[in-house]
Parts: structure tokens; sequence; C-alpha cells
């Protein structure tokens, strides 16, 4: 039976109700609609206009709604009661700001990966190239993710069951982050490189993060305690799935048929 949570106050009813469901919207309609679109055809691009600015409106909200000191306090306790997980707040000392990472890896991945098409255009004799605004965003990234792995790797010593919450994320986007730095300095030639996996890679990310986020309300709000348990790491291996299924449809449905025009 759908179990409902009391808003604490109308700012948080607000900030999080555009949050859900505008992540709802990016989960289940904007993402699968981009993924299955014909890559750089102008429904494609449309879409993906939408769905950053989907992004942006799930990330302001989200980090808006920690500015209410009922968020942790009231709504979130609540919230992690029923959904099992609230311990995981043993290993935060600041548990607004792993929130507020939450959101920016959100948003650094879905603006990151946006940005291949700008680079693209821009190449200089058919090089990816990079500006200022890319160095900045991935240093930024960057940094941030260390401090944050800092935290992981202080929990893992003291043997704290959730260490990996604040490891996994973290590493990942140093990842991302080598990536794109390898790209910057490297600058390797558009029509040999593979430049969509910087583009599909970060944006099935983001999408597992979006379909993570939905089932977990779903498991706490509507499915039976006994159904509600579920492997650890889910959203990793989701995302591996949603990753390494648009790489292999992207390259049956389009690289086999014709040849890609890098440059769009």
């Amino acid at each position: 039976m759908f179990q409902e949570l009391d808003y604490p106050t109308l700012y948080l009813k607000i900030m999080l109700s555009i949050h859900i469901v505008s992540a709802l919207i990016g989960a289940v309609i904007l993402c699968p609609a981009a993924a299955f679109a014909r890559k750089g055809g102008a429904f494609h691009k449309k879409i993906g206009t939408l769905f950053l600015w989907n992004v942006a409106i799930i990330s302001t909200t989200g980090a808006l709604s920690l500015l209410d000191p009922s968020f942790l306090s009231v709504y979130w306790s609540e919230e992690s009661d029923l959904k099992g997980f609230g311990q995981i707040f043993q290993s935060a000392k600041l548990p607004n700001l792993f929130f507020l990472f939450i959101m920016i890896m959100f948003s650094y991945s879905a603006f990151s990966a946006a940005r291949i098409w700008p680079r693209l255009r821009e190449s200089v004799d058919q090089r990816i190239a990079s500006s200022r605004f890319d160095w900045v965003i991935t240093l930024a990234m960057g940094l941030i993710s260390l401090v944050f792995l800092g935290i992981g790797i202080e929990d893992l010593i003291e043997h704290d069951a959730f260490a990996a919450t604040f490891i996994g994320g973290p590493s990942i986007m140093l990842g991302f982050v080598a990536f794109d730095i390898y790209t910057f300095v490297k600058k390797p030639p558009v029509s040999r490189y593979k430049w969509w996996m910087l583009h599909v890679i970060k944006i099935m990310y983001v999408w597992a993060g979006l379909i993570q986020g939905f089932w977990l309300r779903v498991r706490a709000h509507i499915l039976p305690p006994e159904w509600q348990e579920f492997p650890p790491h889910s959203g990793t291996l989701l995302w591996v799935l949603l990753a390494g299924g648009a790489i292999w449809l992207y390259h049956t449905r389009y690289l086999k048929k014709k040849p890609v025009k890098a440059v769009i």
C-alpha cells in the first residue's frame, strides 16, 4: 500500500514535488526518447536540450531543498526509515554536503556530456577542441571528488559498512575527469576518435541515477516491506547495462550502416 509522507513545510513540499516530477519525466520520457532517436538528428537535439533544462531543474530544486533545515531532521529521517538505508549517514559528517555532491555529479555528467557537440563544432585541424569552461568545470569536479573520496577512505579505515557509498561515486567521477583531461591535452583526431563514448557513457550514468532514484521511491512508498530488499550497488550495475546496451545499439544501428559524421 502507498505510504504517504508529511511534508514539514510548504517550501519543502514545493521544492521536492518539482524535483521528483522533473526526475520522473527525465527517467521515463526524455532519456528513453533521446536514447532511441537518430543520433545527431533534429529530434535528438531538441530532446537533448529539453533534458539539459530538466537536469538544471532537478539539480536546482534538489539543492534548494537542502536550505530547509527540516529536510534532514524531519523529511529525510522519515523517508530513510522507510527505505531502510538511514544508517548511511553514519558515514557522513556533513549529510547536506553529500546530497549536494550528488547534485553536482548529476549536473557535471549531463552538461559535460552535452559539451561534446560544441567541442566537435569548434574542432581545429579536425582535432577535438576544448575551452577554458571545459577545464574549469572538469578541474572543479576533480577537486570535489577528491574531497569526498578522502571521506570515503577515512570511513573505510574506520571499517564503516557504508564507506563504499563515499568511494564509488567520487571514483567514477575521477574516471570521467581523467577521460576528459586526456581529450583536452591530447586533442585526438575527430575522424578516428570514438567521440560518442564521451557522450553516451555519461548520459547513461545520469539515466541510471534517475531510474535508481525512482525505484527507491517505489520501493519505499509502494512495495510491501518483504519486497524492499535489493542487491547492493544496483545503480552501478544498471549504469553498466545501460551504457553497454546504448553503445551496442548505436554501433549496430548507425556505425555499420553509414559513415559517422563526427562534426554535427
